[in-house]
């Protein structure tokens, strides 16, 4: 698994990456059931270089949701938060920030599946 800095600092080379055309039969294809998921941003993320990684996806139509613990931020007007409401509007359908909640974020995903049975 990739480390979150690492994923955020190669942001910077995103936009170079994703508009090189790859060459072969690849060059017209768009990637199916693709889903990017940034995990465990907080106020001391990088607001610049996760806007380039939200921008580049954008470009590219690659849908990304966004795992934010809302109890970090306590001033709502961090620059990542303002990052993020800017991108909303800028690609809605292909950007959503899903804000953790309470204990769900401790159980395993087949215990939260089971336990409403």
């Amino acid at each position: 698994m990739i480390a979150r800095r690492t994923f955020l600092k190669w942001g910077t080379a995103a936009p170079l990456i994703l508009a090189r055309p790859l060459g072969g039969s690849a060059a017209g294809a768009t990637a199916q059931n693709t889903l990017v998921v940034l995990d465990g941003l907080d106020p001391s993320t990088d607001h610049a270089r996760t806007a380039i990684v939200l921008d580049a996806f954008a470009r590219k139509g690659l849908p990304v949701t966004c795992l934010v613990d809302p109890e970090p931020f306590s001033d709502p007007g961090t620059e990542l938060l303002a990052v993020l409401g800017s991108r909303l509007k800028r690609a809605p359908g292909l950007i959503q920030v899903v804000p953790l909640v309470g204990e769900t974020r401790k159980h395993d995903p087949v215990f939260s599946g089971t336990r409403g049975l």
